[in-house]
């Protein structure tokens, strides 16, 4: 997408393509990307009081309610407080999504805040040379606790699963709903989960948690669109490889 990106902003307007362009047509397609700084022209930022990552338990008989909900409402708002919760929006998959209901998409303009010693909350690559590009970043329980995460017993004995109100971003990434982009079919997914969410009016197992089998079932997405993926995907490796490789 992003080698066809200059073509598709000049056909929309005849503004300079530019850094802020690029960034926000890619949080707006939903596309995963990372605005990254040399890590020597950063400062370190001052360190953080830990986020909130506690995980809700609940018992196998347990009925979710507007009670639930709302708690995890305020585990979104606080996560995505914090200076790199625009990694949420770069991250593509309900990820974003769940982050736009809490910041403005113009918040991935920023550039990484800074450096931390605690390396969950930064996105590191190095060139050939060794050289450090960072990125904001934040750490897989703060991704879970976007997702709604609880620990629930399954009823057989002591066992417990993973139940989330939208699907975890490991289990969505890779999946047949997944696409490298946000395409309408998965948005009116998200429209028909987040209706269904504790809708007494509604029949059907979207209004409570989903474990991560249910999920898998529901990302399945659609066969024609999983196979096209597959196919660009391997065309675009194909040609990164052989043009890339070359400069």
């Amino acid at each position: 997408m992003v080698c066809r990106l200059k073509e598709r902003l000049d056909d929309a307007s005849n503004d300079r393509l530019d850094e802020s362009a690029v960034v926000r047509e890619l949080v707006s397609e939903g596309v995963r990307f990372h605005t990254v700084v040399r890590r020597d022209e950063l400062g370190e930022v001052d360190p953080e009081l830990p986020s909130s990552t506690y995980v809700p338990m609940r018992f196998s008989d347990h009925i979710y309610n507007q009670q639930d909900l709302d708690f995890y409402h305020k585990q979104c708002h606080k996560i995505m407080s914090s200076p790199r919760a625009r990694a949420a929006l770069m991250r593509g998959g309900f990820a974003r999504r769940v982050g736009l209901q809490y910041m403005k998409c113009c918040e991935a303009l920023r550039g990484p805040c800074g450096t931390h010693d605690n390396p969950k909350y930064m996105f590191v690559a190095k060139n050939v040379n060794g050289v450090e590009y960072v990125d904001d970043e934040l750490s897989d329980e703060e991704y879970n606790m976007l997702c709604g995460v609880y620990i629930q017993f399954t009823g057989n004995g002591l066992h417990v699963a993973k139940v989330s109100w939208f699907p975890q971003s490991w289990v969505f990434e890779g999946s047949g709903l997944d696409l490298g982009r946000w395409t309408e079919y998965a948005e009116r997914f998200w429209e028909k989960r987040t209706e269904a969410m504790l809708n007494e009016k509604i029949d059907n197992n979207l209004r409570g948690p989903l474990n991560v089998t249910q999920w898998r079932s529901k990302l399945r997405g659609l066969a024609d669109a999983r196979r096209a993926s597959s196919k660009v995907e391997k065309w675009s490796r194909d040609f990164l490889l052989q043009r890339v490789g070359s400069i």
